[in-house]
């Protein structure tokens, strides 16, 4: 079991990869957030192919916008 977070509100589910997150549109409804995220593990952004294992907490920020 993974832990989820974003802002106050977290979610405890099983998943392998971050890619698994991201495709679970219940995850982004029950936890408030869009695509337009990117996800961290201790810390540091992590991309779609990182594996999971039990006990990680994965945290969910919106990206920041930026101007070209």
């Amino acid at each position: 079991m993974i832990t989820v977070k974003h802002g106050l509100q977290s979610l405890t589910i099983e998943a392998a990869t971050v890619a698994e997150i991201q495709a679970n549109e219940n995850i982004r409804a029950v936890l408030g957030f869009g695509e337009s995220v990117r996800y961290l593990k201790n810390g540091v952004e992590t991309d779609s192919s990182t594996v999971l294992y039990s006990g990680d907490t994965i945290t969910v920020e919106q990206k920041a916008n930026s101007k070209a």
